[in-house]
């Protein structure tokens, strides 16, 4: 069996691939390690698309260089964040809308954003 590679890999063709030829895994473990083995496989292959890189070539000259770090604190997802930009305040869900409105946050804008 011959593997294409190909830059819009699905594994469901695969599956439908193994499925053809009656191919049973054991396990989820062993589906694991083949789609290790097949994502490894298309993150090393050299691309015309590329210039002639592999993915992980373009990753480590390209992205990696520009990644910054994540920040030590983790993100706050509960409640609002929205901070007026005149007075630099966290806006509460009964202050009044940044927006001019004159209508509270909480039956103006916040709605908007959920």
């Amino acid at each position: 069996m011959i593997w294409k590679c190909r830059d819009d890999f699905r594994p469901a063709e695969a599956f439908e691939l193994f499925n053809t030829f009656e191919i049973n895994f054991k396990d989820e473990k062993e589906v694991n390690e083949l789609l290790q083995l097949v994502m490894e496989l298309s993150n090393n292959v050299r691309l015309w698309e590329n210039k002639g890189y592999t993915p992980n070539e373009i990753f480590e000259k390209f992205e990696k260089p520009n990644q910054r770090p994540l920040p030590d604190k983790s993100f706050d997802f509960g409640g609002s964040n929205v901070i007026d930009m005149k007075s630099r305040q966290k806006i509460g869900r009964n202050d009044s809308c940044p927006c001019g409105s004159g209508k509270k946050y909480k039956k103006c804008c916040l709605e908007k954003e959920g």
